[in-house]
């Protein structure tokens, strides 16, 4: 018993590891490189949402993985918020994929309170929207997601032909540069 105890410790500490290397990572990418099978991928992910070392948000048919390690922003951003600021920013860490009216509920503020604290982290670079359902929602900025949606982004100018191949292939290679660089 002490030793299957001691299996699902290391099996969770290596999926805590794995999403904090890669924001948003997928189900089918953890089961991939964690080697475990579906049910006890999804036992340990549960039981870590369960307690709050994680979270998970659905998008499209893909359910995306986040942890709550912060370590590697630039504190001296942080430093300059306010205290409002600074509890929406949390919020968002926490939860990411909140919409507008969640954060005002959650933090108690004004819409165009919400709007100015919303303006003030998306000019810091802190976080960035996300377009859901109806409305808008927000997620922390880590390096590798913003590595990723800048691939995406690329991909995208190449096949709406706004880029040519040849700036497509040196892009790319600096964003994967940049990515091994950061360790994502």
């Amino acid at each position: 018993m002490t030793e299957e105890i001691i299996q699902y410790s290391r099996a969770r500490e290596l999926l805590i590891g794995f999403i904090n290397g890669k924001p948003g990572i997928s189900f089918g990418e953890l089961k991939t490189i964690s080697e475990l099978n579906e049910g006890t991928l999804r036992y340990h992910l549960g039981y870590l949402e369960k307690a709050d070392l994680i979270s998970s948000r659905k998008v499209g048919r893909r359910r995306l993985y986040h942890t709550f390690d912060i370590s590697n922003k630039n504190t001296s951003i942080e430093s300059r918020l306010t205290l409002e600021q600074k509890r929406v920013l949390n919020l968002i860490k926490r939860k990411p994929g909140m919409g507008s009216r969640e954060i005002r509920n959650s933090v108690n503020i004004s819409r165009r309170g919400l709007a100015n604290i919303i303006r003030k982290l998306r000019e810091e670079s802190l976080i960035f929207e996300l377009q859901s359902g109806n409305g808008k929602a927000y997620e922390y900025v880590t390096r590798a997601r913003m590595l990723e949606e800048l691939q995406l982004e690329l991909v995208e100018k190449l096949l709406k032909g706004k880029i040519d191949q040849a700036t497509f292939m040196r892009m790319k290679k600096w964003i994967e540069e940049h990515e091994t660089e950061s360790g994502s």
